[in-house]
């Protein structure tokens, strides 16, 4: 453990940091849009609709009286469905800007309890926040 008087010495915060890297989070690398398009048609009931818009057009272009007014019913559910995926894209980049907004709240640097060698009195220093280890006494 760690007492909150002494801080964590420096063999300890180096194999703490080896265990548990970095104190920042993961920054994933940008989607293109139209992955992100593509990606809103990848769920079960997309598929289906797109099943019954392909089944529809079928029976409609199989029967001669329908023939004229096949392609109405199966446009209709395209259309949904590509309307569906805008707004599903639109939800993603507004959570994306979301998310990079609070990256900006966090802080740069933080004030640890940290001790300069294994015997040595432990001192408050300012770090870097990625420098951070689980168990480091701060200050708030």
């Amino acid at each position: 453990g760690v007492s909150p008087s002494e801080g964590l010495a420096p063999s300890e915060v180096a194999s703490r940091r080896a265990t548990f890297g970095p104190n920042s989070l993961p920054e994933d690398p940008p989607v293109p849009l139209w992955r992100r398009f593509a990606a809103q048609f990848d769920e079960a009931l997309v598929k289906v609709l797109l099943l019954a818009a392909i089944v529809s057009l079928a029976l409609g272009l199989s029967d001669p009286e329908e023939r004229p007014r096949a392609w109405i019913e199966p446009s209709v559910i395209l259309l949904i469905l590509v309307l569906n995926a805008c707004v599903g894209v639109w939800q993603e980049a507004s959570a994306e800007g979301a998310v990079a907004a609070l990256r900006a709240y966090e802080p740069d640097e933080a004030t640890a309890l940290r001790r300069d060698d294994p015997a040595g009195p432990a001192s408050l220093r300012v770090l870097q926040a990625d420098d951070l280890v689980p168990g480091d006494v701060i200050r708030v």
